[in-house]
């Protein structure tokens, strides 16, 4: 199977993001725990989807095989068709890290907390 059929987009499933077939998780949740877990300090670290091509300082098996324990329904193939499918649509994808920030900016607005 390959990765772009790894990833579908139901309007069913989170509000029709792209997902893991089978799963709830979307390819949002990789590319934030991607954010956050990826060491800040290597050289030439963006906040972009990781090229398959390009000479990583760490290759796209390590980085899937550290990303994959905190999506425990996911397989190392799993997170690594998410990180390929960032990569193929990244305008896609960053608009929808845009639709969910909007989000739970208005959820925060709508919800404040309790004094």
């Amino acid at each position: 199977m390959s990765a772009e059929s790894k990833i579908v987009c139901r309007p069913d499933v989170r509000s029709g993001l792209s997902t893991i077939e089978g799963t709830r998780t979307t390819v949002t949740d990789v590319v934030r725990t991607y954010w956050s877990y990826v060491p800040r300090m290597l050289v030439g670290f963006e906040p972009r989807p990781p090229h398959p091509e390009r000479g990583l300082v760490i290759s796209m098996e390590d980085i899937a095989a550290e990303l994959q324990p905190h999506f425990q329904v996911l397989s190392v193939e799993d997170v690594k068709a998410a990180l390929a499918y960032w990569y193929a649509h990244e305008d896609e994808i960053q608009r929808q890290l845009d639709q969910e920030d909007l989000g739970a900016i208005e959820a925060r607005r709508k919800y404040p907390r309790p004094a």
